[in-house]
Order: structure tokens, then C-alpha cells, then sequence
């Protein structure tokens, strides 16, 4: 026989599409709530990440830039300063720590590039005796990625803003980095700025440099860098 209690357990086919029922609505009041926390949720997570990865390049950057050392370029007959700047790239002496002899001066170069469908602000360096023309750079370190749209620019000690900086006979003031999304908008509020403020180093006007103030061995055809000019 059957028992009377098990007669009465479980629910009825009411009870249950009446709870389907009252989930249904529940779910269906609360969607757009948690759609929008969601997606509040993945910006606030990809403005995070932006500013971590730009914080980190900006420091970098401002390193390397503020590291910036003045060194003449002699090819043939033109002297210029060696610092090669466009917009896509920027290319520099600097005193980072870790080139070889005296001062540590190294060739720095700071490239925007294409790869996978993104923009990467890469970093790579080469000897000081690299030409810096032809390539030679290694140890290559992503700075900044992203849908992004970069371009440097360079200020000069004369205020005026240039896209590009090259055969000059001294160095820029200062270099400005813009990135732009893909909406054609600002993705910051303004240009990174990064100073050059560093003197030329005393020990490179002596009568007899330290052999870091010349990056090219001279010779026939050979490009060479040399110390500034003696002004006194």
C-alpha cells in the first residue's frame, strides 16, 4: 500500500511553472542591470590596464629620453647632431647605464610599428658605434600596444612643434608622443611630453676625450661622431 506521506511530498506540476514563472520575470527585471555592471565592469578593467601599460611606458620613456646625450654626426663634408627623428621612430645616443666604457652610452631607438593587427611602441637598443641607418638593433621590448594610432613630435628650443627632427645642429627641447584610438579620438588628454635636459658631458671637451665621445671609428667614407665645437 502506499504510504499517505509520500502521497503528499514533492510539488505539483503547478507549483513548478509557477516558480519558472516568477524566475523568468525575476531574470528578465535585473538583465539591463547586469548587462550595464558587466560592461561598466570590462571598461573599468581595460582603463585599468591602459593606464598601467602607458604608466610603465611613460616611465621608460621619459628615462631614455632624459638620458638623451648631444653627439655630432660627421658624413663627408655635413655635421649634424645624432638624433633622428620622424614621426614613426625616434633614434638617439644616451647615457643609459648599460652600453660599454665610461658612461655607458648606448644607441637607443623607439619605433611605432604594425604587428598582428595592433600598433606596438617598441623599444630596442645597439652599441654607440652601430650606424644608425642600417639597423643593428636588438634586445626589442614592447613598450605600449594597443588599436591605437601613435606619432612622435619634437619641440625645439624656439617653441616651434616639428614632425620630424633631423640634420639638426642641436637637440630638441623636448619629445612629445600622441596616441590616438581608433575613433580618431584622443586616447589621452594630451601628448606625453618627455624633456631633454642633459648637457653635453664636461670630460668630452677635454683635449683628450674618454673614447665614449666618439661612436664611429673615423676613416675614409665613415660616418663619425664627434664632440661639440669648443664655444669658450
Amino acid at each position: 500500500m502506499a504510504s499517505p506521506r509520500l502521497g503528499r511530498a514533492g510539488f505539483s506540476l503547478v507549483e513548478v511553472l509557477a516558480a519558472l514563472a516568477a524566475t523568468v520575470l525575476i531574470v528578465g527585471a535585473f538583465s539591463p542591470f547586469a548587462a550595464q555592471l558587466i560592461g561598466s565592469w570590462g571598461r573599468g578593467a581595460r582603463t585599468a590596464e591602459l593606464v598601467d601599460m602607458m604608466t610603465t611606458a611613460q616611465a621608460r620613456l621619459g628615462h631614455d629620453v632624459g638620458a638623451a646625450v648631444p653627439m655630432f654626426l660627421t658624413r663627408g663634408d655635413r655635421t649634424s647632431m645624432l638624433f633622428l627623428g620622424k614621426a614613426g621612430y625616434v633614434i638617439f645616443p644616451a647615457a643609459t647605464g648599460f652600453g660599454p666604457g665610461r658612461g655607458g652610452f648606448e644607441l637607443v631607438s623607439l619605433s611605432v610599428e604594425a604587428a598582428e593587427g595592433r600598433t606596438v611602441l617598441m623599444r630596442r637598443r645597439a652599441p654607440l658605434g652601430a650606424d644608425p641607418d642600417a639597423g643593428g638593433f636588438r634586445d626589442g621590448v614592447v613598450l605600449f600596444e594597443g588599436n591605437y594610432r601613435m606619432a612622435f613630435a619634437y619641440v625645439g628650443a624656439d617653441g616651434v612643434r616639428r614632425e620630424e627632427w633631423l640634420d639638426r645642429p642641436e637637440l630638441p627641447a623636448r619629445v612629445e608622443l600622441s596616441v590616438v584610438g581608433a575613433d580618431g579620438r584622443q586616447a589621452l588628454a594630451a601628448p606625453l611630453v618627455f624633456a631633454i635636459g642633459a648637457d653635453y658631458p664636461a670630460a668630452c671637451l677635454a683635449d683628450e676625450p674618454p673614447e665614449a665621445c666618439t661612436a664611429l671609428e673615423e676613416g675614409e667614407g665613415s660616418d663619425t661622431v664627434d664632440p661639440p665645437p669648443d664655444r669658450t
